[in-house]
């Protein structure tokens, strides 16, 4: 997978998912009738790592915790302004494992930024 940037840090994600989403007015008419009042188009990406460690899943946890825009580096280099709403950060344990006597941990992690 190819290498994205949030917040001028680098990450490989395994999985990139972007949705577009049209923002407006839906206007209706005294006969029924509906328009929808266009004006713009946004767009959200769900970002997800596989199996990775606790040093990726804070990481991406801090970008989560910004409370401000920031820059998102796609995987075609075009540069976006984007922010973390509410509920855009999940993380699930995926593998445990106990080998050589250590404990080992893995994490599935989401985390959804939308543009601003």
């Amino acid at each position: 997978m190819a290498s994205i940037s949030l917040n001028g840090t680098s990450f490989t994600p395994s999985g990139i998912d972007e949705t577009r989403e049209k923002i407006g007015s839906v206007i209706a008419a005294a006969n029924g009738s509906r328009r929808f009042a266009h004006r713009a188009h946004k767009r959200e990406w769900t970002l997800t790592w596989t199996n990775v460690a606790a040093t990726v899943r804070d990481a991406v946890r801090t970008i989560y915790a910004l409370t401000t825009t920031f820059t998102y580096v796609d995987e075609n280099a075009n540069s976006i302004t984007v922010l973390c709403l509410p509920g855009g950060f999940q993380s699930s344990v995926s593998l445990i494992s106990y080998e050589g006597g250590a404990l080992t941990l893995r994490y599935t992690v989401t985390l959804k930024v939308s543009e601003a």
